[in-house]
């Protein structure tokens, strides 16, 4: 779990697997590696109005899972979110940073093994 300061209030920013399946199954993406590819597309291409249209709603889903976690009012919407990605940069370079970081504690480039893309049993 992270912290981000977004008009001088932090934030709790919660990723992880629950977030990031969500996120991926609402954006038609079937597997991991999927998202992984829209990840590494987001480097190789302009930004876009569609790329930050999915990039804002998953660093969102982020924010809103810490606030639970947290239990934390959410005071804040995806517009103010928008908005604070393109005035301050370093916020959306952090989000991307604590993202990769909850998915792979070494970052995207490494893979999972192929059992991380099946569901685990319970004990």
């Amino acid at each position: 779990m992270g912290v981000i300061t977004i008009k001088g209030k932090d934030y709790p920013v919660k990723f992880g697997l629950s977030v990031v399946m969500r996120f991926a199954i609402a954006e038609g993406m079937k597997t991991f590696d999927e998202f992984e590819q829209w990840l590494k597309q987001i480097d190789d291409k302009e930004m876009t109005f569609e790329v930050m249209k999915r990039i804002t709603k998953l660093f969102y889903a982020g924010i809103q899972r810490g606030c639970v976690r947290e239990n934390q009012a959410l005071d804040l919407d995806a517009d103010d979110l928008i908005d604070q990605l393109v005035i301050e940069p370093q916020v959306f370079q952090t989000l991307i940073e604590m993202l990769m970081l909850s998915i792979v504690p070494q970052g995207i480039d490494n893979k999972l093994p192929a059992s991380a893309n099946k569901a685990k049993k319970k004990k």
